[in-house]
């Protein structure tokens, strides 16, 4: 018999795009997990990323809420290996030598086949118990990208539309024989348990949602339509993460199978997919900032992240700095002062290395760090017999810095919460 329809289009879209866009994020963010891990050596705890950690690679990324399945992918490919985690080179060089198409190929079937990541707990607003039930993870991907392979490549789609079909055609596709009653899933918000077929929208057609919204976007192989209108969130407080999920877009109304997404679906071969040529370049500042595009070879911008101080993320920019700090962390590497001049001559675009930066760079090579600029808090004292009795205190003499005057000495930021207390256990309140 005939294949059944897809599902239908959505509502008018106004002004789409021409064409399907190729945003590989997840590719972009593995590589940049692995120069973070060049850098600072990661480490688990229960299976997952440190805490603290996560949050510094966070603000680099273009998908922050991907970090989880970038770590994962990296573990099952081998990208990292040892105690604490490092890039291996005889797998994650390889790795970074690819094409971000290659490299997003190599991401997408390992997820596709993946048993260690379950998508399903990784839905927001879900609590999970119990040890005697279990999911099929790659079950549930096998039922919908079968679904989805029934879809046009590159015409828009109503998201809705697709899990209604998915519902209608397919509703236990995650479900053992049908089993709605056994999985102990509740409502994080309320408590209430998502028990029967009732809840298949909280629970399956969130899931088939997540999919297309997760990772089928964050690899590129999705393209997605979001109402114009923000949706505002509460504001946050400095430093807090948003849980796993939760965005400050609205949710996708409609999506399109990008040509890479074709690929994956076996419409076409993954070497018939065209993309603009990736960036060759970086651009040099005299003060040593380097600003790197994020379609230069990921390779290249590796070698960028492992010799500098980590900016930031603008849009499809990386931005990162020259300092003697990044340069002494380089050379304790092996990267010598003549490879990295050698590369950024190499890379740098029409520009140039700027005559000031080399100059900068050879005047540190002799002399090392000669100038710092730090951001520090001063304590300020009423007296200077007062600095005398601090420094003579074992828990507060740790702490100080050093003197800036008879009565002020620098602090470290990350230090002024325990010297307040420590002040205060010695019998001093501090403003």
């Amino acid at each position: 018999p005939p294949a059944a329809p897809p599902p239908g289009r959505p509502a008018a879209i106004p002004a789409p795009p021409a064409a399907p866009s190729f945003s590989p994020s997840l590719a972009d963010d593995v590589s940049t997990l692995l120069a973070y891990a060049q850098i600072v050596p990661l480490k688990l705890e229960g299976g997952s990323l440190t805490t603290r950690q996560p949050a510094a690679v966070r603000r680099f990324l273009h998908a922050p809420d991907a970090l989880d399945l970038c770590f994962q992918l990296c573990l099952q490919l081998n990208l990292l290996s040892g105690a604490p985690l490092k890039p291996d080179p005889a797998t994650a060089r390889p790795f970074l030598e690819l094409t971000r198409l290659a490299q997003t190929q190599t991401l997408a079937e390992a997820w596709r086949v993946s048993e260690d990541w379950n998508d399903l707990f990784r839905l927001p607003g879900l609590v999970f118990e119990g040890q005697a039930w279990r999911n099929e993870p790659t079950q549930a991907r096998r039922a919908v990208l079968k679904l989805l392979a029934e879809v046009p490549s590159g015409e828009w789609w109503s998201l809705d539309a697709f899990v209604a079909a998915l519902k209608e055609r397919a509703p236990d596709f995650q479900r053992p024989a049908g089993d709605y009653d056994s999985w102990y899933i509740r409502d994080a918000e309320t408590q209430a348990y998502l028990r029967g077929f009732e809840h298949w929208e909280r629970v399956d057609g969130a899931l088939a949602r997540w999919f297309l919204e997760g990772p089928l976007a964050w690899l590129g192989l999705v393209e997605l339509w979001r109402p114009e209108t923000p949706t505002r969130l509460p504001p946050r407080r400095r430093g807090a993460l948003r849980r796993p999920g939760a965005s400050a877009s609205p949710s996708a109304t409609a999506f399109r199978i990008t040509p890479a997404g074709a690929a994956f679906l076996g419409h076409l071969p993954w070497v018939a997919v065209t993309l603009p040529a990736p960036a060759t370049h970086v651009h040099l500042s005299p003060d040593g900032v380097i600003r790197t595009p994020a379609a230069l070879s990921p390779y290249n911008r590796f070698r960028v992240a492992r010799v500098t101080k980590w900016l930031g993320l603008d849009g499809d920019t990386y931005t990162y700095r020259l300092t003697p700090a990044s340069l002494r962390r380089a050379a304790r590497q092996g990267v010598t002062l003549e490879r990295l001049l050698e590369f950024l001559r190499e890379a740098a675009d029409e520009h140039g290395l700027p005559p000031l930066l080399l100059a900068a760079l050879q005047r540190w090579a002799r002399a090392g760090a000669e100038v710092a600029i730090e951001d520090l808090t001063v304590l300020r004292l009423s007296q200077p017999e007062l600095l005398e009795t601090l420094q003579r205190a074992p828990k507060i003499k740790p702490l100080l810095g050093p003197v800036l005057g008879p009565t002020a000495v620098a602090v470290r930021r990350d230090d002024v919460e325990r010297l307040r207390a420590a002040l205060a256990e010695a019998g001093f309140l501090s403003d």
